[in-house]
């Protein structure tokens, strides 16, 4: 009886700290989700679009006619906006094979 009382004792002593093990992986998962949601705007909204253009990008500004729809401001963003997304892409799709080798 002694013996599975220290047993208990110490897989609650392991498991007091395993919030710091699981904090890398909620870290990534929430980022992956921030930016998930982040890039819908700055691809497809007009205004966002513009902003981040005006700000980093300095591209030449379509007519207002060709950005009438979110379909034509994601064609005009998507000059930009496709090596990010493609990188981020396939930075996750190594971070997933290096994590598969552990």
């Amino acid at each position: 009886d002694d013996a599975a009382k220290v047993v208990s004792k110490i897989s609650e002593e392991n498991r007091s700290h395993m919030y710091l093990e699981y904090l890398p992986y909620h870290t990534g998962i929430a980022t992956a989700g921030i930016f998930g949601a982040v890039s819908f705007p700055m691809v497809f909204q007009k205004e966002t679009v513009l902003w981040f253009n005006d700000k980093f990008v300095t591209a030449e500004v379509p007519e207002s006619a060709d950005l009438e729809t979110i379909l034509e401001v994601g064609s005009f963003s998507w000059s930009w906006m496709e090596p990010i997304i493609g990188q981020a892409s396939f930075i996750f799709l190594v971070l997933q094979f290096v994590r598969s080798q552990a």
